[in-house]
């Protein structure tokens, strides 16, 4: 899997050994990030990491940091071996805990949320939680399956949704 665009753009992110890990199409990613636009000076959270392919393309695109949660053993490891060769361990954080684990520990306030959990696991309680780390004016994207109803989540408004095949791109922003 490559790095769609940026200054990081065509490096390789490696994937996890894991079949359990559903990343994120090519496709569906640079659609994500063109319409999120620049990412110049954001801090971005990366919600069920995965391979950590949306943290990356988010620093490649201009975000200043990025922390991202991941529990899975090889997704981990994978996201450690990336951070190490696209030589970000200065700007990408990586917590080793399931979302709700974090949300009980209290987390930063984040400009943008990148939210792609297994679409056997949506549960609108995190996703009310994460909505409230968010900076006023903040955004967070949702990647659901597209046999799914867009959620209404806590504390932020829908502002676009966008189906890509089996996927959809829910868009949220925290008002000001």
């Amino acid at each position: 899997m490559r790095i769609v665009a940026g200054t990081l753009g065509g490096r390789t992110i490696i994937q996890p050994s894991s079949r359990n890990t559903r990343p994120m199409t090519h496709k569906v990613r640079a659609a994500l990030f063109d319409m999120l636009g620049p990412l110049d000076g954001l801090t971005v959270l990366d919600a069920y990491a995965g391979s950590g392919a949306l943290g990356f393309e988010a620093l490649s695109r201009g975000a200043a940091q990025v922390d991202a949660i991941e529990l899975a053993g090889p997704a981990l490891k994978a996201i450690q071996s990336s951070m190490e060769s696209l030589e970000v361990e200065d700007r990408y954080r990586v917590f080793p805990m399931k979302v709700e684990s974090y949300l009980h520990k209290g987390g930063s306030a984040y400009n943008l949320i990148l939210v792609d959990p297994p679409y056997d696991q949506l549960d609108e309680t995190p996703l009310d939680q994460l909505g409230g780390l968010l900076e006023p004016d903040g955004l967070m994207v949702l990647s659901h399956t597209s046999k799914q109803l867009t959620p209404e989540i806590g504390g932020v408004e829908l502002v676009k949704a966008k189906s890509y095949g089996d996927s959809t791109l829910s868009v949220y922003r925290k008002s000001v």
